[in-house]
């Protein structure tokens, strides 16, 4: 649905974390102070944020544990999602590495 989509890049739009007065627009200073484990899984074939993108956000991640899990997956923007239980087992296996606080 073309409205699915127009929906999430409105999302993508605003969903700004260094649009505060205290990081005033510089997202380095906002991932910087993120204080909770974090866990960023990007498809290996997502043609719109590539995981190259996703070890950069990581990477500035410096106050709480932060890890990078690249989901093997076909589907793209769309992994994790409805079309691949392979996608959903290798997501629930490092989701639940990272509760047992294997960071």
């Amino acid at each position: 649905d073309p409205d699915d989509v127009l929906v999430m890049m409105r999302t993508w739009q605003l969903g700004d974390i260094s649009a505060s007065r205290e990081f005033g627009h510089d997202i380095g200073r906002a991932l910087a102070n993120i204080k909770c484990i974090v866990m960023v899984a990007p498809s290996e074939t997502d043609l719109y944020v590539p995981p190259e993108d996703s070890e950069k956000e990581v990477k500035a991640m410096g106050m709480g544990p932060a890890r990078l899990e690249v989901v093997p997956s076909i589907w793209g923007r769309w992994a994790g999602g409805d079309g691949s239980l392979d996608d959903w087992k290798f997501l629930d296996e490092k989701m639940g590495n990272l509760f047992l606080g294997e960071v």
